[in-house]
């Protein structure tokens, strides 16, 4: 008796201990460098460098799974949360914001302060990528091009 319970405890442990070992951290499945939170550490528009740090505050944006929350905190602890979808599509990275929220209209803004389009796609070439950085740029509808450098925080 004492054996088959020494056997049941012993194969619940292993058990318990593979499970635990094959989870998944993210949902459905790896989305690779992007995974995690990444801070805007320059900003240029034409090639002429924008505070990205100034009085209005600074912006981080967090991919996980499909959803991406782009933020920016003020010095105060105000903060403006964009959220949208994202995809890498051959070299690209690809920022959706056309989606509603009936409770909440606001939700899925796009962040016009990086010049993304409300309610619209937004197509960000990327120019340089890996595990601690990535240089993204787009083109506006009237022509300026804006280019992104994020620093991975964690």
């Amino acid at each position: 008796m004492k054996r088959k319970l020494l056997y049941t405890a012993l194969y619940t442990a292993i058990i318990a201990v593979v499970t635990l070992l094959t989870g998944c951290k993210t949902n459905n499945g790896d989305i690779g460098i992007w995974y995690g939170s990444w801070a805007l550490d320059r900003m240029t528009v034409d090639g002429t460098d924008v505070p990205v740090v100034d009085e209005d505050g600074w912006t981080n944006f967090a991919f996980q799974n499909n959803v991406v929350l782009i933020t920016r905190t003020t010095e105060l602890g105000e903060v403006t949360e964009c959220f949208g979808t994202w995809a890498e599509e051959g070299g690209e990275m690809v920022f959706d914001y056309n989606h509603t929220d009936d409770y909440d209209p606001s939700v899925y803004t796009a962040p016009a302060w990086l010049y993304f389009t409300n309610h619209a796609v937004t197509r960000c070439k990327i120019l340089s990528s890996n595990k601690k950085n990535v240089t993204l740029q787009q083109v506006t509808a009237d022509g300026r091009t804006i280019t992104y450098y994020l620093r991975k925080l964690h």
